[in-house]
């Protein structure tokens, strides 16, 4: 694998199909150029807000439009200047990035990406933060290991997830109840794709959660999908199949969630942890589409339907 290669992904551009790198995009930011190191726009300068965004520069975000007062331009669909609808994304550190991005500033209406996945590439929760360095050693040359801002375990992304991020406001009808009922609505429109697609699945209630988790034997802690969580998807059994995850700031609030299209490569990321006997319990604990489905599994249609019905549910 060549280097700075692994964590590529590829996804959809709006109401198309899977054919190249770029996300599965809705309501974007004006300008979508990645070019993967700091950048020294001139209107950022004029703007006198280089220093300011200059985070999300070394994140991979250049030519940005901004406002004379500096602020990152965002316009709705349908909007007559409405931002191209495809980002392009070609790495893991591109997607925390618009991740980060979406929370910079208020977010006043609903944003999306559906994100799919060429290689493997490990996210550490911020509380694992010291961990990186020994990861990354113990992972095969090239691979993408990074920390993320958010807490949780850790992720292997790879071409086996189907992955959605939701920035919303805080008054959004999904968020504004307790934390955990932020999760409820968009669990059960990952239940919803997924029965259309022939995989039988549920969002697993708050008061199930503990019962749920002791059946399945002991959780994983280090690892997202090690232990389940409020209104995450699963099957008849119990296992996991979607991982749910939020953040909370004063901007607003991003939902995550990753579904597992395949059958991860569980021995990669135990292994690159420290937990290779953890593998037995991961494997237990989760189940993925293609096993679960009455037909072939086919992970680019279900990225269209997941954006298709992220898109109707949000209002874009």
């Amino acid at each position: 694998m060549e280097p700075g290669a692994a964590g590529r992904m590829k996804a959809t551009d709006r109401g198309r199909g899977l054919p190249g790198h770029g996300a599965v995009g809705a309501q974007g930011v004006v300008g979508h150029q990645f070019l993967g190191k700091m950048a020294s726009d001139a209107r950022l300068q004029s703007a006198g807000s280089y220093k300011r965004h200059s985070k999300l520069l070394a994140l991979g975000f250049a030519d940005l439009t901004f406002s004379p007062g500096g602020r990152i331009v965002r316009r709705a669909i349908g909007d007559p200047f409405s931002p191209p609808r495809s980002l392009p994304i070609d790495t893991v550190q591109q997607e925390q990035a618009w991740n980060t991005l979406q929370m910079a500033e208020p977010v006043t209406a609903p944003r999306f990406r559906v994100w799919t996945y060429r290689d493997p590439a490990i996210v550490l929760g911020c509380s694992q933060r010291a961990l990186h360095a020994e990861v990354a050693r113990r992972m095969p040359q090239g691979m993408d290991v990074l920390v993320r801002p958010s807490g949780g375990g850790a992720v292997l992304t790879g071409p086996w997830m189907v992955s959605a991020s939701v920035a919303l406001p805080l008054t959004h009808p999904w968020v504004r109840g307790r934390l955990p009922d932020s999760y409820r609505d968009l669990g059960q429109l990952h239940v919803d794709v997924l029965a259309a697609l022939g995989v039988a699945g549920r969002a697993l209630p708050e008061s199930e959660v503990a019962a749920a988790n002791a059946h399945l034997g002991p959780v994983v802690g280090w690892a997202c999908y090690g232990s389940l969580a409020p209104w995450e998807v699963v099957d008849a059994a119990g296992r996991k199949l979607v991982g749910l995850a939020q953040r909370r700031q004063r901007t607003g609030v991003l939902l995550v969630a990753g579904t597992l299209a395949t059958v991860p490569d569980w021995p990669l990321l135990c292994g690159a942890l420290g937990h290779p006997d953890d593998v037995d319990g991961m494997r237990q604990r989760t189940v993925s589409c293609d096993v679960l489905a009455d037909r072939p599994w086919d992970a680019a249609l279900y990225a269209r339907r997941l954006h298709a019905a992220l898109e109707r549910a949000l209002g874009e």
